[in-house]
């Protein structure tokens, strides 16, 4: 699960890919160095309330979108976070990181930061 600042969405990956003579690769092997991926696809959820998100739009449509992995700022424990067919729900430290990286003023920061 990866947060992004941009549209303060929650997200699921679905593949993730590596550089290889400039193309991107299907990775099929365990990650464990964000810098060994070249890009990332990922489901997003829309937030529906403050811990319950939903994958599908009010036209009941996924959104898919690819990543570069410099865009991903944080990875949440799976442990606090439940998935199933239709809904992501964010509980204990998950929810509470959710919360504080949606707020203006950390988004601002980090926008400013990454300038």
């Amino acid at each position: 699960m990866a947060k992004s600042l941009a549209d303060h969405n929650n997200e699921k990956i679905l593949a993730l890919y590596f550089e290889l003579y400039g193309n991107h690769s299907f990775n099929l092997k365990p990650v464990t160095k964000i810098d060994n991926i070249s890009k990332i696809t990922l489901k997003i959820f829309l937030p529906v309330n403050s811990n319950l998100f939903t994958q599908y739009t009010p036209e009941e449509c996924n959104i898919i979108t690819h990543k570069n992995p410099s865009n991903i700022i944080l990875h949440i424990s799976s442990d606090d976070i439940t998935i199933n067919d239709q809904f992501l729900f964010l509980s204990n430290i998950a929810k509470d990181y959710y919360s504080y990286l949606k707020r203006n003023d950390v988004i601002s920061l980090i926008l400013k930061n990454n300038s």
